[in-house]
């Protein structure tokens, strides 16, 4: 048997700081968590090369006694609970006792306080991992360490928007967030005005969401927060988002700070050590709390206007099936968007037996005729004395989905004034990952939040479109170059948005170009669904009982 060690301090402090310490920005986090504690109403976070150099946090809080500041740095010491039962009833930020032993443990660390007048304390962190390489060289560049504190900078102020909190990035300050509510700071750093407010007495439950007139392509401005505590969002965010998917387009999401305040007894914050996760003691009492706090917010300003909508689209699906159909037996509406296409498939079985055409035509054909398009939707041609019906959305939906996946297949145009993108802290991490070179992207990074864009492929909506791929929180959690081939998912998505939408018109010359110019031979979009119907005139024959 091996000898069993009893570990000295230096060894244990430095295995229980990986629990801790990840990154430069979760020591800004426990910083920032004792200054709150500390009641601070002001705090200044400064950084040099992304906190990996240096990190210094300073506040206005009450300070430490003299006699207390030997105890900071001791392990498992904390002045936010004294026994087991205040384990249950734990209100602030930090509590646990190893946020300042696990920092001294693996940098240089200083640390200042003074309490009556002038009162507060500043904290240095400089030089993170000297004494751990192997953490070290895990580190991220020193602009993606910068947008992970920069993302901690911005859920500090949502969940404190009273507190005076000043950013500095290289002797720079990037923000001045001088405590205006949460309203101004959704508005400062997001650039979103007109936000829906959310107020129910049931769990505290308060907070903005954006109209369904304002939404994203991604999840990366959706903030949950539980007793001034920004968590994982989990299924509080699944819940707001099914009880907006209603309103929006598939693919769009809505921007919301949502803020419960819950009985500290029910919930658990024990549960991660970087106290990301809760677990809920009334979990479905609350998920029922939020989904109707959503839809009553949506009901109240925008159900006439949604009403008159359902009405007009109700009315133009009923015109349209007496029209194909010369039917009027259709009287149910419930599912506007698929009846027509319910309706047509269940009168019409054979349809399910025509095959899907393999090959449009790659130049202009000689035997093309066109006879236009049907609900602004499918095109009606005649090609090699058949009848095609094409799907014009999945049609281009597929085209552009397969020059995305092909390194260098969209030429780039240069622009002649550069577009400056603002981006989040999670879309600038990605930015860094992603190859865009590949899909024809002149792009390079400016300033601390923004990159500026100087050529660009043909034919695309560059701002939706990044934002799109760029918008999840970890596209790899490596720091490797992450390639087209490894978001097909993401770039199936922007292919879509990029792509003609159903209800847009064209022309019989517009129709006659989109066909000649774009050959196509994959049978289906990059969803699965199919590109065209092809009838010859035996089946069509055959559908008219002529033989």
């Amino acid at each position: 048997m091996e000898q069993i060690n009893i570990l000295q301090p230096a060894v244990y402090n430095l295995l229980s700081a990986g629990e801790v310490v990840e990154n430069p920005a979760s020591v800004v986090k426990e910083l920032l968590d004792n200054s709150i504690d500390a009641g601070a109403t002001k705090i200044v976070v400064e950084i040099i090369n992304g906190g990996i150099d240096e990190i210094i946090v300073r506040d206005n809080g009450i300070g430490c006694e003299e006699s207390e500041i030997p105890k900071v740095f001791l392990p498992h010491a904390t002045s936010k609970i004294r026994d087991a039962a205040d384990i249950d009833n734990i209100t602030s930020l930090g509590f646990r006792g190893e946020a300042m032993a696990s920092i001294n443990a693996v940098s240089r660390c200083e640390f200042k306080s003074k309490t009556g007048d002038g009162h507060g304390t500043s904290v240095r962190v400089q030089n993170l991992f000297y004494n751990t390489p192997a953490r070290r060289k895990f580190l991220k560049s020193s602009n993606t360490e910068k947008n992970y504190v920069t993302q901690v900078i911005h859920n500090t102020i949502f969940t404190n928007p009273a507190i005076h909190i000043k950013y500095i990035i290289d002797g720079r300050d990037v923000i001045d967030f001088r405590g205006s509510g949460l309203k101004d700071a959704v508005k400062e750093i997001w650039g979103i005005e007109n936000l829906l407010a959310l107020d129910r007495n049931t769990f505290g439950l308060s907070g903005f969401i954006s109209s369904p007139k304002q939404h994203k392509n991604n999840k990366s401005r959706q903030i949950v927060i539980v007793n001034n505590r920004v968590i994982d969002g989990g299924i509080i965010q699944s819940t707001i988002n099914e009880a907006c998917s209603d309103y929006l387009m598939v693919g769009r999401f809505p921007v919301f700070v949502v803020n419960l305040q819950i009985d500290p007894k029910k919930i658990d914050v024990n549960v991660h050590p970087q106290k990301r996760e809760i677990r809920f003691q009334n979990k479905d009492e609350i998920m029922t709390t939020i989904r109707k706090e959503i839809l009553d917010a949506m009901d109240r300003y925008f159900l006439a206007e949604k009403k008159i909508a359902i009405q007009k689209h109700q009315t133009n699906v009923m015109e349209s099936i007496k029209f194909f159909t010369q039917d009027t037996s259709a009287k149910h509406v419930e599912s506007a968007p698929n009846l027509l296409a319910e309706y047509f498939f269940n009168k019409k079985k054979y349809i399910n037996n025509c095959p899907v055409q393999t090959a449009l035509p790659k130049d202009e054909p000689t035997d093309l005729e066109i006879f236009g398009q049907l609900y602004n939707c499918y095109l009606i041609i005649k090609y090699n004395g058949e009848l095609w019906i094409i799907d014009q959305h999945a049609y281009q939906e597929r085209i552009n989905y397969d020059k995305l996946m092909k390194k260098q297949s969209f030429a780039s145009q240069i622009l002649l004034e550069p577009i400056v993108l603002r981006l989040s802290p999670y879309e600038m991490i990605n930015f860094e990952k992603l190859d865009l070179d590949s899909m024809g992207f002149d792009a390079a990074i400016f300033g601390n939040d923004c990159i500026k864009i100087s050529a660009v492929p043909f034919d695309m909506k560059v701002t939706e479109f990044l934002h799109l791929i760029l918008g999840e929180k970890n596209i790899m959690r490596n720091g490797e170059t992450v390639s087209v081939d490894q978001i097909k998912d993401k770039i199936a998505l922007a292919a879509c948005r990029m792509s003609i939408k159903q209800g847009h018109f064209l022309s019989n010359e517009q129709i006659k170009l989109f066909i000649s110019n774009n050959g196509y031979s994959v049978p289906l979009c990059p969803h699965g669904r199919p590109i065209l119907l092809k009838f010859d005139k035996n089946k069509l024959e055959k559908m008219f009982g002529r033989i």
